[in-house]
């Protein structure tokens, strides 16, 4: 199955999941990224999380999930405003590519939020799908518009 197809239904999984669920399941990739190096150049040729491992219970309970959830924080923390600039810049090609995106639905703005961040920051898929699955949530019953000026009021002075 193509690489694009995967992200699809990773990412129509992900819609699903709270904040937390998804900034929990972002911390668990970085995670593994970070304490085995062979594994992270594994994920990069390799697909997204499958669907039904994305939430483990098991494994997102107690003390491991307030770990995942502080590392998914940090790393958002860290690339917000990056973020919204990417997203939100009104003179940016991406910019437009999202607008037109969003006018067919959040699959479409989905995936082209996924292809920018791949291209923009060169994450893991599995990194990326959470990324975009959070980003999806600030435009969900809002134009791109509406939803980076709620954004941009949230952002730290």
């Amino acid at each position: 199955m193509p690489i694009a197809d995967q992200v699809k239904i990773s990412l129509e999984a992900a819609r699903q999941m709270s904040e937390d669920e998804l900034l929990s399941q972002l911390g668990q990739q970085l995670d593994t990224i970070h304490m085995d190096w062979d594994t992270a150049e594994q994920l990069r040729a390799a697909t997204p999380p499958p669907p039904a491992s994305m939430v483990d219970t098991a494994k997102l309970a107690g003390p491991i999930k307030d770990k995942f959830l502080k590392i998914g924080k940090r790393f958002w923390d860290a690339y917000n405003k990056s973020l919204y600039n990417l997203i939100c810049t009104a003179s940016d090609d991406d910019h437009k590519k999202l607008k037109e995106a969003a006018a067919h639905g959040a699959q479409s703005l989905g995936l082209v939020i996924a292809g920018v961040l791949a291209a923009h920051f060169a994450w893991l898929p599995a990194v990326v799908v959470f990324v975009a699955s959070l980003l999806l949530k600030r435009f969900a019953n809002v134009t791109i518009e509406t939803g980076c000026g709620l954004w941009k009021e949230s952002l730290p002075t």
